[in-house]
């Protein structure tokens, strides 16, 4: 059983980790979800307007209320600047495994922050009791899984047509974990 904490802020040496607010729209909108090269691999569509990156960080923080709701947004402490997201996309808390999803902006890209913030929710996911992490990517997507093995996970294998992309097409993903318990 998980003791579940919700979305609590947690601070590193770089950046404060913590619940969305609408108004992250506009940093949201700026820095990732409307560029083509951040969006390429993700399961949705590069924003058109800032209204939509708005909506999103609405609901995300409509969702963060939950107790079992564990989605961050990435803010970089020099700029004070949401720069990215992290969180889980899935919690089976029956199987106490969760699947770890991220998006940060291009010009944040090679510079250890989604690693940075990883490890830390490894540290995080371990005390809510959470045993497996796991994360997926689709196969070209390569610098996901530089990542995933740099933050401690382990590559396990490519699943043959198990995932939906964006335009509704099953592709190829590896798949990585990373056991905490």
């Amino acid at each position: 059983m998980l003791n579940n904490k919700g979305t609590k802020t947690i601070e590193t040496e770089r950046l404060i980790l913590r619940p969305f607010k609408k108004e992250d729209g506009k940093d949201m909108f700026e820095n990732w979800a409307n560029d083509d090269r951040v969006t390429k691999y993700l399961r949705w569509y590069t924003h058109e307007n800032v209204n939509e990156s708005y909506e999103i960080c609405s609901m995300w923080e409509e969702e963060s209320k939950k107790i079992n709701n564990y989605q961050w947004a990435i803010v970089c402490k020099e700029t004070n600047k949401v720069i990215g997201s992290i969180g889980l996309v899935d919690l089976n808390e029956k199987m106490l495994c969760g699947e770890v999803g991220y998006a940060i902006g291009y010009n944040y890209w090679g510079k250890g922050i989604v690693k940075e913030a990883l490890l830390e929710l490894i540290k995080y996911f371990k005390e809510i009791g959470i045993v497996r992490l796991q994360a997926y990517h689709e196969v070209e997507n390569i610098n996901s899984g530089k990542v995933l093995i740099k933050s401690g996970f382990e590559y396990e294998g490519t699943l043959r047509k198990s995932i939906l992309n964006k335009n509704d097409e099953l592709v190829d993903a590896k798949i990585y974990s990373i056991i905490l318990n």
